[in-house]
């Protein structure tokens, strides 16, 4: 259903869920990636943002990604979208969350990495998160991993090599490659106690609002901080004041930039398998960096 025209809806949606005392006036729809069809609706008691999409095709996606925005509210200074309700209507679930409002005259990129290092100074006895969760459109296994180098090649890596080699999207002899950067990750990766990520963190999944620096469409997971600040390189968007501010509060070892593609090879295969084209020479190049 496309919900541009159908405010009266909305507004039953909302007042049989609790929010009796919103009437929604008006319905916008916004740019919002290419999972969802998303929605600025103007309400009687301000703005509020909705998510809609297929429940059958991404089963508890929205559940997830609400309790992914109520850990990294809880545990940041970012300002991190607040979930207000779930709910279905046909083969639709809805998504309704607060508002954010652009505020560029807020914008301080030295002051977003102090927030970011200090969100990644949150820590957890295992690599993992207690519920799985999507990258993007692909389901993301969080599975408790004691160290690094298991949660990396067996939650995140393995699964979607299998995934490009089932398909054809990449050929055995990648998958093999593959096989052989999975014993070498010991000497790649410095070893540090899981840190709480966004794990979507590039260019679009933040802004600067009335409130300062804001991060959505998380794919949370206590994870190596540094797939983090990987994934700003992948796609630019991130200012040298923002790395500034972020290394200044929590440095990290010598050789991260050498680092980068190693950890980014992940986001590169969620992207072959979603899109495949030109990603897979770009894996292949990455891949052959370390192997």
């Amino acid at each position: 259903m496309d919900y541009l025209c159908n405010a009266s809806k909305l507004t039953q949606i909302l007042q049989s869920n609790s929010f009796e005392n919103h009437e929604v006036i008006r319905v916008k729809t916004v740019s919002g990636g290419s999972i969802n069809k998303t929605y600025s609706l103007q309400t009687n008691r301000g703005y509020l943002f909705l998510k809609v999409n297929n429940a059958k095709a991404f089963p508890g996606m929205f559940e997830a990604e609400s309790k992914g925005l109520k850990l990294l509210a809880a545990h940041s200074n970012l300002h991190v979208p607040r979930p207000l309700l779930i709910a279905c209507c046909g083969d639709d679930v809805l998504f309704f969350m607060s508002h954010l409002n652009p505020g560029s005259e807020y914008k301080n990129d030295y002051e977003f990495g102090t927030q970011l290092a200090a969100m990644h100074k949150t820590t957890n006895s295992q690599f993992g998160l207690n519920h799985d969760n999507y990258m993007g459109s692909l389901p993301q296994c969080n599975t408790f991993q004691n160290t690094w180098f298991d949660f990396f090649g067996q939650n995140r890596l393995q699964p979607q090599v299998k995934i490009a080699r089932d398909s054809g999207a990449i050929p055995p002899e990648t998958a093999r490659v593959f096989d052989r950067f999975y014993g070498l990750m010991n000497d790649i990766f410095p070893e540090e106690p899981p840190a709480l990520i966004h794990g979507d963190l590039w260019g679009g999944n933040y802004m600067f609002t009335q409130k300062g620096a804001s991060i959505f469409d998380p794919a949370a997971a206590y994870a190596h901080r540094e797939q983090d600040l990987a994934m700003t390189k992948l796609f630019g968007g991130f200012s040298t004041d923002f790395y500034r501010g972020y290394f200044d509060a929590f440095p990290v070892e010598n050789g991260f930039f050498e680092r980068v593609d190693a950890y980014n090879l992940y986001p590169v295969l969620i992207h072959v398998n979603l899109f495949g084209g030109s990603y897979v020479r770009q894996l292949s190049e990455m891949l052959g960096r370390y192997v």
